[in-house]
């Protein structure tokens, strides 16, 4: 699912950079069929099912979640999240600057 070059960039940014968000959004994983968007921008190296990211649904939230959960989602049509391959990571202060002006 993350290649070993994600899953890389996101164990850097565990710790202090994740909590003073000075790092990017690696991944973005979303609802074809809504405005469901979860952008991962860590991971933690000693459980590398535990992630931190930034999720747009009616809101946004920041949350600790499992990887093993994310990808096992079922949208009311019963489709999982896509993985986005033609997105480029963010700086996660961007995304959320575009988040709060869009609410």
């Amino acid at each position: 699912m993350l290649t070993n070059k994600q899953q890389e960039k996101l164990i850097a940014n565990w710790g202090e950079r994740a909590i003073s968000m000075q790092c990017k959004a690696e991944v973005r994983f979303y609802d074809p069929r809504s405005q469901w968007e979860c952008y991962i921008y860590a991971m933690d190296p000693w459980d590398m099912d535990t992630i931190l990211c930034l999720i747009r649904g009616t809101t946004w939230e920041i949350v600790e979640w499992k990887l093993s959960e994310l990808v096992t989602l079922i949208n009311d049509q019963g489709d999982t999240p896509s993985m986005d391959e033609q997105y480029a990571p963010k700086k996660i202060t961007t995304l959320l600057k575009t988040l709060e002006e869009a609410t």
